[in-house]
């Protein structure tokens, strides 16, 4: 059970690809010079790209970067009010309810027991992707169980466990109608898109991050411009980047 608190008031990918065409005749030493050209702008750009830092927590892909934390403090993993509204990916209109909970912030906690950290959330968001998305809105229920430690060990299994209980779940509540598709987005990611009777879109999404296992639905709103009425396309290119970075700070932040 997540103690509730009072909700707050309170967010993919970008590149570029330069093109460049050679057109007429030219001597051999006027590629030799085009050639050295370009090895001293490549350079330039690849010191001048190492040279900008970001945040720990962005992503590009799946890939992971850096190494995770050797411990974790007392609250640094509270996702749902210190995470997920400061995601760039994800504009927040506003925050319908917010809950962490951290067992080592439970009065009576003894360093070496068991410690979970878990989390409920809901927000009103402005897509970042599909028709009229300026004036769209979407409701995104997120939710997580972040295994930190155990004596008896083996907390990859105990989340794998508990990501195929969701997934089992997710899969008897569907109907013929729901598609079903895998992604790579994290450890492991499935999502669930369906229709509803009265023609709101919705998509469910379970992952797994080495010991924690996160779920959030998109749902269209049938009070906007589109009537609730969301292509997969959107939700999935949205869920990419939301799940692309909440797999990033799991795997960062639960300590190996």
């Amino acid at each position: 059970m997540v103690d509730e608190k009072a909700p707050p008031k309170k967010q993919g990918l970008h590149g570029w690809k330069a093109a460049l065409a050679v057109f007429g005749c030219g001597t051999l030493a006027a590629f030799g010079v085009f050639g050295v050209l370009v090895l001293i702008v490549g350079t330039f750009f690849r010191a001048t790209s190492t040279g900008v830092s970001g945040e720990a927590d962005q992503v590009a892909g799946a890939e992971q970067t850096g190494t995770p934390r050797d411990e974790l403090p007392a609250g640094d993993l509270n996702v749902c009010e210190n995470y997920v509204p400061n995601i760039s990916d994800v504009t927040i209109r506003e925050t319908l309810s917010s809950a962490d909970r951290d067992d080592a912030q439970v009065e009576g906690f003894q360093t070496g027991e068991r410690r979970e950290v878990s989390g409920e959330c809901s927000f009103s968001i402005q897509p970042a992707y599909g028709v009229d998305s300026q004036s769209s809105q979407w409701v995104m229920d997120f939710s997580y169980q972040a295994l930190v430690f155990d004596p008896s060990g083996g907390l990859d299994e105990q989340a794998a466990e508990v990501f195929e209980s969701e997934i089992s779940q997710a899969e008897q509540e569907s109907n013929d109608s729901v598609e079903i598709d895998d992604h790579d987005w994290a450890g492991e990611s499935r999502s669930f898109y369906w229709v509803s009777e009265t023609g709101e879109s919705h998509y469910l999404v379970v992952s797994r991050t080495r010991s924690a296992v996160y779920t959030f639905g998109f749902a269209g709103d049938s009070a906007d411009a589109n009537a609730g009425a969301v292509s997969k396309n959107a939700f999935q290119r949205q869920a990419a980047d939301v799940v692309q970075r909440l797999d990033n700070r799991f795997f960062l932040l639960i300590p190996e």
